[in-house]
């Protein structure tokens, strides 16, 4: 953290960091040029080796850093802002760095939850079944960016996500964040205040039965990761958690050997993209719209085939657009269901035979 500061001989406090009256050490004075003190954040520098709660029990600072002048420098909250949901100031959490808070919590609550002027880490077992947690004073109305406790960081690190080119710094000097990740709801970083290292998103997927897929397997990705390349999957569409980004997909092994999945393929989620060469066609266990030519190849749009008995994907009904897909019912039956949005009947060349063009809904 860098930062300019001047110390003044005494300090008597009044609000903001202070207790109302209450005296901090003489060594010790406000300082408004302290690095990552906004909100209701109060800076310090003291010249001494006394910090400002030597003085002011009702004060809950930051670990002190090295100023440009010899000085240590300070943030300070007042610490009732979290004591009454059972959480109070630990200086013994030393990953905490540069001008964030260590707290110790008994309860579930997080500090933020009672302080909304903090942005915490996740929570981590403290030694006597307390959790513990960094925080960081945050003005959000002056960045995009909002806490994000869905971004997988390191420990006493802090998520975030972020709209357009905002980045948490903007709102905390103090923060020092990773490259950003881009997401489905906006671009992900981790953040620590005064961090010289560099930290990255930590990116994971895993199935996630609560993605709505037609005869495929959803998938929910964080942190920028994709599925494995031995899966198949159409494109992401953004998950519940914020930054995540879902997906359906089938086993390569769908296709025929002359076909492959192919993500250059622009299609509508859930739909895969596979491009075939020669004569190949996907296998008949998926559902696809007509051929696009892609060089001397066809490329296509592709789902599960599911619809109802008597239907079933047919890739010689003629008339349906790009994207669409063909199918043959008889016995009266019509393919749509609730996952596959179907056009008026048309009469088949077979006998007795109704087809249809049918897109995912």
């Amino acid at each position: 953290m860098t930062a300019m500061s001047g110390c003044t001989a005494s300090a008597t406090v009044d609000g903001g960091g202070g207790g109302g009256g209450t005296t901090v050490p003489t060594t010790c004075g406000r300082d408004s040029s302290v690095a990552g003190c906004v909100g209701s954040s109060v800076g310090y520098s003291c010249s001494g080796s006394e910090g400002p709660t030597d003085g002011d029990s009702s004060l809950n600072c930051s670990g002190g850093v090295a100023g440009a002048n010899g000085d240590t420098l300070y943030c300070c909250i007042q610490a009732s802002s979290v004591s009454s949901i059972g959480c109070s100031s630990d200086s013994t959490i030393t990953t905490c760095g540069g001008s964030s808070f260590g707290f110790s919590c008994t309860g579930s609550e997080r500090p933020d939850q009672s302080d909304t002027s903090l942005v915490c880490s996740a929570g981590v077992a403290g030694t006597s079944g307390n959790t513990e947690y960094c925080c960081a004073s945050y003005v959000a109305s002056s960045s995009t960016c909002t806490e994000d406790t869905t971004v997988q960081c390191a420990v006493s690190v802090i998520g975030f996500s972020c709209s357009g080119t905002d980045t948490p710094a903007q709102a905390n000097a103090s923060l020092t964040c990773s490259s950003g990740t881009a997401g489905g709801t906006g671009t992900a970083y981790c953040c620590q205040s005064g961090g010289t290292m560099t930290m990255t998103t930590t990116p994971a997927c895993a199935v996630d039965g609560s993605v709505s897929c037609s005869g495929s397997t959803g998938y929910t990705c964080t942190g920028g990761a994709t599925p494995d390349a031995t899966r198949s999957c159409g494109a992401s569409t953004p998950g519940a958690a914020s930054g995540s980004l879902s997906y359906c997909c089938n086993p390569n092994s769908t296709t025929t050997s002359a076909c492959t999945a192919d993500t250059g393929v622009t299609c509508t989620a859930p739909s895969t993209g596979y491009t075939c060469t020669g004569t190949a066609t996907p296998d008949p266990s998926l559902s696809c719209g007509s051929g696009t030519a892609n060089g001397s190849a066809q490329s296509y749009c592709c789902n599960a085939a599911t619809t109802t008995a008597g239907c079933m994907a047919d890739s010689t009904v003629t008339g349906c657009v790009a994207g669409s897909d063909g199918y043959s019912c008889t016995g009266g039956m019509s393919p749509e269901t609730s996952t596959l949005l179907c056009g008026s009947g048309m009469a088949s060349t077979t006998s007795g035979v109704t087809d249809y063009c049918c897109t995912p809904n």
